[in-house]
């Protein structure tokens, strides 16, 4: 495997942010100290299980690979209502959806194309790529590359912050779940692991983290590791001109065709496993990332959004405490890749299925969580068939 090289990076100068982050008003979170470097084969993050198929997995159905048809299914076979699905179908269409997909234990109950979308059509899923990136996550620690509580300097080296010498405090883990502490200029504004704010630069910076971790760029640790082992070959990075880290570098941006997306969705519903082989044999980490990663925000895991907690935070500056479900109309044990633009990849467990939005915003322009998951699960929830 070859490195590749990262430039140095030019700290932009930027004022603290202390009004983009919700305070905790207990303890501290963990915080890592850098270590020394480890082999790769000596040493992973948690105990290694082999991966245990969901309760639902002897019925899925997976696709194949590469090319071959893709099993369908109807409504009335799967037991969804079939007047409440197409009146979602309608409301999506005319609310610049480009891709609507559903599957239904792996089978593809519905799909629908507009706005000049087709089953090839592929485009930037904005954060929904996080999902995506906190399961290439878990195969780095898996395999030994890195670990969640490695400071972030002993990966890219010290001096990538503006925290000076609180610089080695800030992990992997705090990268992933939203808790740097950091401001978007990656300014110090709280200690990491006592605030919580959708910090896309910091997010953005767990790539780097991989790439330096594993030695090889990211396209192809993620072909590696998931999307040649799920049938993804349209899946690629790009980076965006337009977005920019703050050391001037892009941060990059995840291309994807919406049956692509479906079949991550899939992989997901499945447990992190592909038509019985493991994509992550560590079930540990898996369980661990679709479920509260703190106690700030319960709704948030790894770089995924989760449905059914006590309380939940939005994506915006200086953002407060909510009572209640991210998505009230939505089911309880729902979790998501959410991103811009109203890009979704909903898993619902206990229905067996999987729900792909792929488009552009469809009423206002938004970072992830939007008013588009309220009114489509107003729609869709009473199409749902009764979970088992």
């Amino acid at each position: 495997m070859h490195r590749h090289l990262l430039g140095r990076r030019a700290m932009l100068k930027s004022a603290s942010a202390l009004a983009f982050l919700a305070v905790a008003p207990a303890a501290c979170r963990d915080r890592g100290r850098p270590g020394a470097a480890r082999p790769p084969e000596k040493e992973t993050a948690t105990p290694v299980e082999a991966a245990t198929p969901s309760s639902a997995a002897p019925a899925l159905y997976f696709p194949p690979l590469s090319g071959g048809s893709w099993e369908t299914t109807t409504p009335g076979d799967a037991g969804w209502n079939a007047a409440a699905l197409a009146e979602t179908a309608s409301w999506a269409s005319a609310h610049r959806t480009t891709g609507l997909l559903i599957l239904h234990r792996g089978r593809i109950l519905y799909e629908g194309y507009w706005n000049f979308g087709s089953p090839t059509f592929a485009s930037d899923v904005a954060s929904t790529q996080k999902s995506i990136v906190s399961v290439l996550a878990g195969a780095a620690i898996e395999q030994g590359f890195l670990r969640l509580d490695d400071a972030v300097s002993l990966h890219v080296g010290e001096g990538w912050s503006k925290a000076g010498a609180k610089d080695g405090d800030i992990t992997f883990r705090h990268l992933v779940t939203m808790t740097s502490g950091l401001d978007d200029s990656f300014a110090y504004v709280a200690p990491p692991g006592t605030a919580w704010y959708y910090n896309n630069a910091a997010y953005h910076l767990t790539k780097r983290v991989l790439e330096r971790a594993t030695g090889i760029p990211i396209q192809q640790f993620m072909e590696d590791v998931l999307t040649r082992r799920v049938g993804m070959p349209a899946t690629t990075w790009r980076d965006r001109a337009f977005m920019k880290m703050p050391d001037g570098s892009p941060m990059s941006g995840l291309v994807m065709p919406a049956r692509d997306m479906a079949r991550f969705g899939l992989l997901a519903l499945a447990g992190a496993s592909w038509d019985g082989q493991p994509v992550l044999r560590d079930q540990a980490y898996w369980r661990a990332s679709i479920e509260s990663s703190q106690d700030i925000n319960p709704s948030y895991g790894y770089l995924w959004w989760l449905n059914g907690k006590a309380s939940h935070m939005l994506p915006v500056p200086n953002p407060p405490s909510r009572p209640g479900s991210l998505i009230r109309e939505a089911p309880r044990d729902l979790y998501a890749a959410m991103g811009a633009g109203d890009n979704r990849i909903y898993v619902l467990p206990a229905h067996e299925a999987v729900v792909v939005r792929q488009g552009a915003s469809a009423n206002e322009a938004a970072a992830a969580r939007s008013s588009f998951d309220t009114e489509f699960w107003r729609l869709l929830a009473p199409a749902l068939p009764a979970a088992p």
